[in-house]
Order: C-alpha cells, then structure tokens, then sequence
C-alpha cells in the first residue's frame, strides 16, 4: 500500500496536524526538521502508537476529555487488491466477474486511544498440581480501526448462500463494507507499515534479566527493547 498522509490529534503538544507523505527526487524518505521541543518527537511517538497504543493518562494528552486519534492515508496498490480479491475467490468461490466490480479508492487505518487509564487486574488460574498462579493482566484502552472507500460500496445482483459462497442472485446485493468486515478485517491492517520507536534512555535499554512469563502476559509493559526486537524480527 502507498501511504499518502498522516494525520495526528490531541497527542502531546500536538492538538491536530496533517502529514503529507511525498516521494522528492525519487526518494521516500522523509526527515523532520525543527527546534528543540517544536513537537518532532511527538509525531514520531504518534506514528509509534500503530504498534504500541499504550498512551499515558493524561499525561500524553493535548486534552484530556478526548481521545488520542493517529490516522494512515492508504492508496491500495494493484498488488494488495489482487490479493484481496483471490482470498475471497478462494474463501468465497466468488466468481470473476464479481471480483472486478471490487475497486477500493482509499484506506484509512485508525488507532483510537481512550481518554482514561488502562485497567489493571490479577489472572488466578488453578495449576495441575492444585496451586494458583496468578498473573497481573492490563487492558489498555484502544482500538484498531480500518476504513475502506469503495468506488461502488453495492455490487448488484449478488448474495451470499447458506455454504458461505458468493453466489449470483437478481434482486440482492452484496455490500462490501459487511464482506470486507465480515471476511477480511485485519488483511488490510496486516499490510501496513511498521513503526518502531528508540531512544536513548533506561527503559529503551536491557539492563537486568527478563522475566519471559511477564514478558508473554505484557510485553511493551515489561520490556520495550525486546518487544521492538520481535517486532524487527517480524
């Protein structure tokens, strides 16, 4: 997918901003350039929140009665539409002629972070051995949200059967939003671009062992340099 903006509010020092996305010179490569404490940081710690939606409250909010919004602009390359459409031929049997009344204008990639703190509970969970582990568990408060423009969101003259197949039917219609959210929700969430944000500083750093039961139950909460190691890793 080609990302054609950003668009960041209410995250720190930022209330709202627009980021345009451009290739200058046949290079993709975008660079920030201002003084100490304009926002640079901020923007890249938005961006970072596709991959780490776990804002402080409310602390990291520009207002603290309203969420934290970070927006991708997505142009769909011709690529992930083919693979779209073979994924319900192959799921779906949908027939071809179908799949070319399926045309996607843009995407949108949402994540919305709530405007309260995370909720923090224990997990007590009875072992073989009859003793109870119990494990600390937070649910931070956000959420992913993918939104798909459709030349045409109505294909005409279509259904889906009992068997889950797309079939042909003269007085019914398919509408793609519900197909895409019903069959394909994260395929496009899947292919984003990934953000990973470092900095010098201690919890940027592995400086003591690791506990790896932790870790699985809350890995950007116990370590934020490993985290981003498995996320390199893909």
């Amino acid at each position: 997918m080609e990302l054609k903006s950003i668009n960041i509010k209410n995250y720190k020092c930022i209330e709202s901003v627009d980021i345009p996305i451009r290739s200058v010179n046949g290079s993709n490569c975008n660079a920030f350039l201002g003084i100490n404490e304009s926002g640079k940081s901020s923007i890249l710690q938005a961006v970072n929140l596709f991959e780490n939606p776990y804002p402080q409250f409310p602390r990291d909010y520009f207002d603290k009665s309203k969420s934290i919004e970070v927006k991708a602009n997505y142009i769909l390359e011709d690529i992930e539409l083919d693979y779209l459409r073979d994924k319900l031929k192959k799921d779906m049997d949908a027939p071809d002629q179908f799949l070319e009344k399926i045309k996607i204008d843009s995407v949108q990639l949402i994540v919305s972070c709530e405007n309260r703190k995370p909720e923090k509970k224990t997990e007590h969970v009875k072992q073989a051995n009859n003793t109870i582990k119990s494990t600390p568990i937070t649910k931070w408060p956000y959420h992913e949200i993918e939104l798909i423009e459709f030349s045409d969101q109505r294909v005409q003259g279509y259904t889906v059967n009992d068997e889950g197949n797309i079939v042909e039917s003269e007085d019914d219609f398919i509408d793609l939003n519900e197909l895409f959210e019903s069959n394909l929700s994260q395929e496009l969430w899947n292919e984003r671009h990934r953000a990973l944000f470092w900095k010098y500083s201690s919890e940027f750093l592995i400086s003591e062992p690791i506990d790896l039961e932790e870790f699985a139950d809350d890995p950007y909460g116990t370590s934020i340099p490993l985290h981003n190691s498995f996320n390199l890793m893909g």
